[in-house]
């Protein structure tokens, strides 16, 4: 497999929520428009000239705060699997639309294979705050 685009998020992971009607005017949570904030400035520096219009291969990890009861001495130091938080596929579907937006692809139909992830964040080493990893291959690129 090519080297990935690779996209490093820093921020307070939120899942894609629906927006809210009232009367005729839609409202989207300003907390994920932050997330959504946060993931426009991490991936527009890497966003393709020209959109890809290939199959795609995404990976994402989302590392969510860990909880207090997690803190503990005895508690592993690594991420660890998190199992409160929203759904893993609305955390992936928030950044997929981001990058729609961004254009790093005509269609995010064109995701063939997406595997998510999601962590609380480690005591020690590297990912020791909230953010995610994003990792984007060409499928087409296989081949070479």
């Amino acid at each position: 497999m090519p080297n990935p685009i690779r996209i490093i998020v820093n921020g307070h992971p939120k899942p894609w929520q629906r927006s809210r009607q009232i009367g005729k005017r839609h409202f989207t949570d300003p907390v994920e428009q932050g997330w959504r904030s946060c993931i426009w400035q991490a991936a527009h520096e890497h966003a393709p000239a020209v959109p890809m219009t290939c199959a795609l291969r995404v990976w994402v990890q989302i590392f969510i705060k860990r909880p207090k009861r997690l803190e503990r001495a005895k508690d592993s130091m690594d991420i660890i699997p998190a199992v409160t938080g929203g759904d893993v596929d609305n955390y992936a579907k928030s950044i997929l639309d981001t990058l729609t937006d961004l254009g790093y692809w005509a269609d995010d139909r064109l995701v063939q294979d997406l595997r998510s992830q999601k962590y609380y964040t480690a005591r020690k080493g590297v990912w020791l705050k909230p953010g995610a990893l994003i990792l984007i291959w060409r499928i087409d690129d296989d081949r070479d």
